[in-house]
């Protein structure tokens, strides 16, 4: 048994190093998509605040500021991300990401071993699962890969408590569940509580002795609330400030139905299960917003199906639970493509999550978990003789001469086959290069003519482990050589080293001032230089925080509901002058663009080639400075308003600040007289002084969020809302000093319910334990 403990993992771990080989000195880290922009950025920002002992509640480099706990692609709160503490960014990074992999396998071995599946049955399964498509998918989806990764454990303790019933695993299940929310794929942590359900509902199919009480009905009902309590205490230190950003975000009010339906899983997608991007949905800009694209690779091969379906002509009882929720699980992830989400669509939260192929993670995981019992069902089959087993056996062999002769003939008359496809339409733009097909196809052919053949072998030759060996080795092979290398990596030293780039990056100028000066990227420049390292040499805003600079925008989902109206006006402006308006008010004295602009008021500082694209580097010379005195306001009374008298070009956005609100301090009109010096600016503290002749507001162009406190020598001010996303306060005349403060309520609370969580699980397993001491159960 100890030997099985060591040698299982080490084979996992094996495998996994294997398939990121090249990885694992960590010169070289994960860049692939998402990653470069998305998810080092926030992360490496986290991690600098907290070792220079500071809270990393907010972000103060991106969107003026905005929430940086909140939001949940930095996961602050994932334990594993310890490790960036105990290693280098770069090195925890790279090892983060391949050490979920090993755990997805060793998770889902344990789950499959507890379902009773043989030791070979587990490893196929588990090598399935770690080697689909989907997972190296998801692995620059990066919340997605670390939460999936749990899924298996939570499912096994959550069988045991109705096997045992014992309260320590309804414990052990809410921690896991917790840990996969603080992951930060809120629709994975869905699925998985939409799972524990049905479990709830259908225990008598996964139990076979147990006490009775626990599978009453009653006590169903209690051990998911119990559990689903538990996880709502343990989260809430990042799920209430989660929700609070929510509730003042873009997704308040939900997606429009076309947005939400944006990557449905399509019809013809599943022909991408046996030949890998046949549409060639990554060769255009086009053809990767109008196609599933959220998954780079879904190729299995057709190992698992066919293992699969020999578990569903056993007659195994759970099968019922499983066909449902792979059912389920289709049908969420096809979106659009049915009329089914046209009425989820009306039921939060799907009317505000965007692409619903997300949900066939549970498909793909199901698939692989009865793969491992099919293969199982075979030895039992063939065991007992039975005819239905046998005769499945035949057909795929007799299905495997198919195969082989469709490959002989592709392998030796290629141009033929060329010519076959284009005869038949099936080249590009509708579907990918013929060439690339072909060589997917005869992989594809090969290798499940190998693995019919070797079911036949399974069935006739003594030798039952080595054929099962065989069978295994032909699926991780398939799945391995199809799948190997669908990640983009880039040079450490080349992203973060401000030196690196040397001339060829707009980080030198932008970094030379010292008085926190906001950047701006164009949207249009931004669709230029969309992809790493192109973006990151025209400094695209969510690199900001890697070297302390302040943006105007960033990369982030959750994006303050107020700003992003904001955001619009300055995109749709339909010229530079109205454009500059909103510079005026926004702390911008920079900007990238793409194109070069005629305009007395902006300065070349630079220009740089990326990508055989030109970017310019401008200043913005009337920049009026982050932090104005205002002698003068206008009120409005919703948000309506203020975009109308923004857009009002006879108001003097300089001179005139408009408040949303209708109880403000009365102001006479006057010219201002006075300064505001920045003394510190932190992550979640703003430190000023201002002097003034007469009573004036003080705008501060930072996001307007609630949990933002402020003090004028140490008495706590109102905080208004101006200029539609930011901050104004109001200074009498004279010398003060000024303190802006986050403290969010939303986050407090929370500490203070995941300490209650903390607490009520240390009491329920010191209880669980101490009841099964008592009755001789250690």
């Amino acid at each position: 048994m100890l030997k099985r403990l060591i040698t299982i993992p080490a084979l996992f771990f094996g495998i996994t190093l294997c398939y990121f080989f090249p990885m694992i000195s960590s010169k070289n880290i994960f860049v692939e998509r998402d990653l470069a922009a998305f998810f080092i950025p926030p992360r490496y920002l986290w991690v600098s605040l907290v070792k220079s002992f500071q809270v990393p509640l907010w972000n103060p480099f991106n969107y003026s500021g905005i929430p940086l706990l909140a939001t949940l692609q930095p996961g602050v709160f994932y334990p594993p991300h310890l490790l960036y503490f105990l290693l280098p960014f770069n090195i925890a990074w790279n090892w983060i990401i391949i050490l979920h992999f090993f755990l997805a396998a060793v998770t889902t071995y344990s789950l499959l071993r507890h379902l009773q599946a043989s030791s070979g049955g587990a490893i196929l399964g588990a090598i399935t699962f770690t080697l689909s498509g989907y997972l190296i998918s998801v692995h620059n989806l990066l919340t997605h890969l670390l939460a999936v990764a749990w899924f298996p454990l939570i499912i096994v303790y959550f069988l045991r408590y109705f096997e045992k019933g014992s309260m320590k695993f309804l414990v052990l299940t809410s921690i896991f569940l917790a840990v996969q929310f603080f992951a930060g794929a809120p629709e994975i942590s869905i699925i998985t509580i939409m799972v524990l359900c049905v479990i709830a509902a259908f225990a008598h199919y996964f139990v076979d002795i147990s006490p009775a009480y626990v599978l009453s009905p009653a006590t169903r009902v209690k051990a998911l609330g119990l559990t689903l309590s538990l996880v709502f205490l343990l989260a809430s230190v990042q799920l209430l400030p989660f929700l609070e950003l929510k509730t003042h975000s873009i997704r308040i009010t939900g997606l429009s139905y076309s947005e939400a339906i944006t990557w449905s899983f399509a019809w013809k997608d599943f022909i991408q299960f046996f030949i890998p991007d046949a549409f060639g949905y990554f060769s255009s800009i086009k053809k990767y917003w109008s196609n599933q694209s959220w998954l780079l690779t879904l190729y299995w091969g057709v190992t698992p199906f066919i293992l699969s379906l020999f578990y569903f002509i056993s007659t195994d009882k759970k099968r019922v639970v499983f066909v449902s929720l792979m059912v389920a699980s289709l049908l969420l992830a096809l979106g659009g493509n049915t009329p089914v989400y046209k009425l989820l669509y009306h039921v939060p939260p799907f009317n505000s999550i965007r692409y619903p192929v997300k949900f066939i993670f549970l498909f793909i995981f199901l698939v692989a978990v009865t793969a491992a019992l099919g293969l199982d069902n075979i030895r039992r089959g063939v065991l007992k003789d039975d005819h239905r087993v046998k005769g499945a056996i035949a057909i795929f062999f007799y299905s495997g001469f198919i195969f082989v002769i469709l490959w002989g003939f592709m392998s030796i008359f290629g141009d033929t086959a060329s010519s076959f496809f284009e005869s038949r339409g099936l080249v590009p733009d509708a579907y990918n290069e013929t060439g690339i097909n072909i060589h997917n196809i005869k992989r594809f052919l090969l290798f499940s003519f190998l693995f019919c053949i070797l079911l036949l072998v399974y069935m006739r030759i003594r030798f039952k482990k080595t054929s099962v060996f065989l069978i295994i080795l032909v699926a991780a092979l398939d799945m391995f050589l199809a799948n190997t290398g669908y990640y983009t990596s880039g040079s450490w030293k080349f992203y973060i080293d401000s030196n690196e780039w040397g001339e060829h990056t707009f980080l030198g100028k932008i970094s030379n001032n010292k008085d926190s000066d906001r950047y701006f990227v164009t949207f249009k420049t931004l669709g230029e230089f969309n992809h790493f390292p192109y973006d990151r040499a025209i400094l695209a805003p969510p690199y900001a925080p890697l070297f302390g600079l302040y943006s105007f925008s960033g990369a982030e989902v959750l994006r303050i509901g107020h700003y992003e109206a904001f955001s619009s006006l300055l995109r749709d402006s339909p010229n530079i002058e109205l454009g500059k308006r909103f510079l005026d008010v926004s702390g911008i004295r920079y900007v990238i663009t793409a194109t070069e602009l005629a305009d007395r008021d902006f300065i070349l500082l630079q220009s740089i080639e990326a990508g055989a694209k030109t970017a310019y580097l401008y200043e913005y010379t009337p920049y009026p400075g982050r932090f104005l005195l205002y002698g003068r306001i206008r009120t409005a009374k919703d948000d309506k308003e203020i975009l109308a008298l923004l857009l009002n070009q006879a108001i003097d956005l300089r001179k005139e600040l408009i408040i949303l609100s209708k109880d403000v301090p009365n102001l006479n009109e006057h010219e201002v007289r006075g300064n505001v010096k920045l003394i510190s600016y932190g992550a979640n503290s703003v430190a000023l002084t201002c002097s003034s002749e007469n009573d004036a507001f003080l705008y501060v162009s930072d996001a307007y969020y609630p949990g933002w406190k402020a003090y004028i020598d140490g008495k706590e001010v109102s905080i208004y809302r101006a200029n539609l996303a930011f901050r104004a306060i109001y200074v009498p005349k004279g010398f003060h000093a000024v303190l802006f403060v986050y403290r969010p309520l939303s986050f407090y609370i929370g500490c203070c319910l995941t300490m209650l969580g903390l607490l009520m699980s240390i009491f329920l397993l010191i209880k669980s334990c101490s009841r099964e001491i008592s009755h001789g159960q250690y």
